[in-house]
């Protein structure tokens, strides 16, 4: 667990293991909200299990000046999550690359999302890959990036996805990849 304002902090390689019928407060790693922080990188994890695998808050509202900056997700193994393998928000991601997503094999919660970012700038989405493709899914997202470099953007750069792959299968709604209200640029 990451708390206050704290920067410059890296998390590698290491094995987090959870409940994954975790509730709503079982994280694998935990940036409390509240707090503005930078620099905060984690890097070759393995997390499994918990309600999400990540919870990365590093800002305190919406606005980009109130964002942390210089954040790396690189490299992580993210498995058996209650709900989201990664739930980022107010946080400028330099990378969100190469991390490999899986939603549990059974699960009686019917929602799936595997990367997941709130009001940030994103430089890079890259060589991500989400297998979300379960019969119990009724909703499921891959790659949920809202409002990225865009309106409460301090530099409104482009948030470049290049070679994500997203395997998704639900009843009701599932999407590859949503990314509503961004500046974005699909390679």
């Amino acid at each position: 667990q990451i708390t206050n304002t704290i920067s410059d902090v890296q998390v590698n390689y290491c094995v987090t293991k959870m409940d994954p019928q975790g509730t709503a407060t079982s994280y694998g790693i935990h940036c409390v909200n509240g707090y503005m922080r930078d620099s905060i990188w984690l890097v070759g994890n393995h997390v499994d299990g918990g309600y999400y695998n990540i919870y990365y808050y590093n800002g305190t509202n919406s606005a980009g000046a109130d964002h942390g900056v210089g954040h790396r997700i690189d490299s992580n193994l993210l498995t058996n999550p209650y709900y989201m393998c990664l739930y980022a928000y107010y946080t400028d991601i330099v990378s969100l690359s190469f991390n490999n997503c899986i939603a549990r094999e059974r699960n009686d919660y019917t929602y799936f999302y595997g990367l997941e970012c709130y009001y940030g700038d994103i430089s890079r989405v890259e060589a991500n890959r989400v297998d979300g493709y379960r019969d119990y899914l009724s909703y499921g997202y891959g790659i949920y990036i809202y409002y990225s470099n865009y309106t409460y953007s301090i530099t409104h750069d482009t948030t470049i996805y290049i070679n994500n792959e997203v395997r998704i299968k639900a009843s009701m709604t599932a999407y590859g990849m949503y990314v509503p209200y961004g500046n974005e640029k699909l390679i």
